[in-house]
């Protein structure tokens, strides 16, 4: 449920096609598959001050609370 930056407005990456992805300079990178995971995995929630943005891996994420389950779906 992290916020993805989409050069208007940070959006959840499940409503997303593609995403802006920084290698240099910004590129728009298709999304290709998304796969629900039912299993529980390890997570990381990253703190960072003021503006909770930060880059993770080039693509520009942000830090929200969690959305609720029914908006995923």
């Amino acid at each position: 449920d992290h916020l993805y930056w989409t050069q208007e407005s940070f959006e959840p990456v499940f409503k997303l096609d593609s995403v802006w992805h920084w290698s240099g300079e910004w590129k728009e990178v298709a999304i290709l598959e998304k796969i629900a995971v039912s299993v529980p995995l390890t997570v990381y929630n990253l703190e960072v001050d003021i503006y909770k943005t930060y880059f993770a891996n080039g693509d520009a994420v942000h830090n929200l609370k969690p959305l609720p389950t029914d908006e995923i779906a």
